[in-house]
């Protein structure tokens, strides 16, 4: 690009570089001209170059990083995120404020954002719905992506995450992970992710059942395979192991808790309390117990995790850890955007804080 006559030094290298930026010849996470290469190329002082860059940086449209160099914002590149949740949605309401922040977030930083849905389900057909969904984010230049990896019973746990994991590599779609890992507990994850410590969450739990004087303490889950559920049952062995109580595998259920047959083992059992893997076990099982004629909490206790709004309305307010939806949501944005620029940054694990909210549940109500 020529200096026109009447242009100004600093307009030069505005124009130039913002020109670069809408021709698409830079792709996000491509680093720009060097301040000197740009004072060679338009003879012009440093003072200059910095203060054109300054001014695009304040438009958001460059980022600047000292010792390193100027790169593409991705709000530059109206690059597309894809939510894609392939676990939870419409099961728990968890995952929908999630969702919802990451889409204000987006809109905020006038990123648009693709909503998708893919069928993991079928052993036999997950390949091929999983190459026609990447045609479609290929088609749809999407540069980034949020996923939730599936949970499945039946065919191996990794066999489509891990598929569609390495298809979006193949493509250079940036990925992170809500809520759970890739991999197995303990495993290090391979992508970066936002979620909480769930090893401490079945702690926190187990913890909780344990100052109220339980010591017949059950876990119960859901069965299908997830990383989550592992480490919260980890957390929940741990806690018992360390109060000196035992904890054998006849204390953990996994199972369905709407058939009757399945709570009614664990009443068989006579629990003291039980730490649940989502406030829906919970407040099925409050309901349950209920119809059975067993109180909630004078004879066994119960907890959760989520915190679901309804929670504190229940006939029986549950006590459960309460998640930082809002929180994750904003972080895995940042990291996202982070992603976009510096796409061989190592893999990050970010775990939030809980909240342990004790309601009755686990206390039984005082008059006063």
């Amino acid at each position: 690009m020529k200096k026109n006559a009447g242009t100004s030094k600093y307009q030069s290298v505005y124009d130039y570089i913002k020109g670069l930026i809408h021709s698409g010849k830079y792709a996000l996470g491509k680093r720009l001209p060097t301040d000197g290469q740009l004072m060679a190329k338009f003879a012009v002082s440093r003072g200059t170059v910095i203060k054109a860059m300054r001014d695009l940086e304040q438009e958001g449209l460059i980022l600047r990083r000292a010792g390193d160099g100027t790169y593409i914002k991705a709000i530059a590149a109206g690059g597309a995120f894809v939510a894609i949740v392939v676990a939870g949605l419409g099961d728990t309401q968890f995952f929908e404020p999630i969702c919802a922040r990451i889409a204000k977030v987006c809109q905020n930083n006038k990123l648009s954002l693709i909503w998708g849905t893919l069928d993991m389900a079928n052993p036999k057909e997950y390949r091929n719905n999983i190459d026609q969904f990447c045609t479609h984010l290929k088609e749809q230049r999407v540069s980034g992506l949020f996923f939730v990896p599936d949970e499945t019973e039946n065919f191996s746990w990794s066999n489509g995450n891990h598929y569609f994991l390495d298809q979006l590599s193949r493509l250079g779609i940036q990925t992170v992970l809500l809520d759970r890992s890739d991999r197995p507990f303990p495993e290090s994850c391979n992508y970066d992710l936002v979620g909480i410590d769930n090893f401490y969450v079945g702690y926190l739990q187990t913890r909780h059942l344990l100052d109220c004087g339980c010591k017949r303490i059950f876990y119960i889950a859901r069965s299908a395979f997830l990383p989550t559920k592992e480490a919260r049952i980890a957390g929940y062995r741990y806690a018992m192991k360390k109060a000196g109580h035992r904890a054998s595998d006849d204390w953990i259920f996994e199972g369905d808790v709407n058939n009757s047959d399945f709570t009614a083992r664990i009443l068989e059992g006579k629990p003291e309390g039980i730490a649940c893997f989502h406030d829906p076990i919970a407040i099925t099982l409050i309901r349950e117990f209920c119809n059975a004629g067993i109180n909630v909490p004078q004879q066994v206790k119960i907890v959760g995790v989520d915190d679901v709004h309804y929670s504190p309305f229940l006939p029986v307010p549950l006590t459960t850890i309460h998640q930082p939806c809002q929180e994750i949501a904003n972080t895995a944005v940042a990291l996202m955007l982070d992603r976009l620029v510096y796409h061989k940054l190592p893999p990050r694990d970010i775990r939030l804080s809980v909240e342990l909210v004790v309601r009755q549940s686990t206390i039984e109500k005082t008059s006063l």
